[in-house]
C-alpha cells in the first residue's frame, strides 16, 4: 500500500469535512486512476464519499472494503468517521 494513497485518501476526506466538495472530488478522480494500476483501499473512497454526504456511495465503498479485507477497518467500530452509517447498513 502506497503511503501517498493513504495521505491523499485522509487529505480527501479533510478537504469534503471542510466543505471543499471540488478539492474532495479531484481527489477522489486521483485515487480512482491509481486505483487503475495499484491498490487503493476502499475504506479511504468511502470515507471520502460520506464526508461529501454521498451515503450510497459510501456504504459500496465500505461493503467493498470489507470484501476485499481492507485492514483499515479494523478500527471501523470505533472511528467516529463512520458514525453517519450507524444503523443504516444492516451489520454495521
Amino acid at each position: 500500500v502506497s503511503g501517498s494513497n493513504q495521505a491523499l485518501g485522509h487529505l480527501g476526506f479533510v478537504e469534503a469535512q471542510a466543505g471543499q466538495a471540488e478539492a474532495a472530488e479531484a481527489i477522489l478522480e486521483k485515487l480512482a486512476q491509481i486505483a487503475r494500476t495499484e491498490y487503493v483501499a476502499r475504506s479511504w473512497l468511502g470515507a471520502i464519499h460520506l464526508a461529501l454526504g454521498h451515503l450510497d456511495r459510501a456504504a459500496t465503498g465500505l461493503r467493498r472494503a470489507h470484501a476485499e479485507g481492507d485492514w483499515e477497518l479494523g478500527w471501523a467500530a470505533s472511528d467516529p468517521r463512520w458514525d453517519p452509517l450507524r444503523g443504516k447498513i444492516p451489520g454495521f
